[in-house]
């Protein structure tokens, strides 16, 4: 397990909150394609379950870095039918999340 975690966000939505590319030496996500427009959006995407403390790094084509852990709650926002993906990806938490480099992420 790496000390830290990078991707770029690909996507924002209502029910998914944001969703991230995680770079594919660290398979923790799943294949996903956007329910608006049949967009990829990735091989390897999760949902960021804490997306509302993300604020300005969660705006799409941002890169980032971070460490996470699994959550198994549901977002629980209730949106439009046609916001998300086609698949389920997992739902994580983000910490110590940077946009500098893994040297700037500290382990919890």
């Amino acid at each position: 397990m790496p000390r830290c975690y990078s991707g770029t966000v690909v996507a924002t939505t209502c029910r998914l909150g944001v969703l991230v590319n995680v770079d594919p030496a660290y398979p923790i996500g799943a294949r996903a394609v956007s329910v608006y427009g049949n967009q990829f959006l990735g091989s390897n995407v999760v949902s960021v379950a804490n997306s509302g403390s993300l604020r300005n790094l969660g705006r799409v084509g941002k890169r980032l870095h971070f460490t996470y852990t699994s959550t198994q709650t549901n977002p629980g926002m209730a949106c439009l039918a046609a916001d998300g993906t086609t698949t389920p990806v997992p739902i994580v938490t983000l910490s110590n999340v940077s946009t500098l480099s893994c040297d700037s992420v500290q382990a919890n």
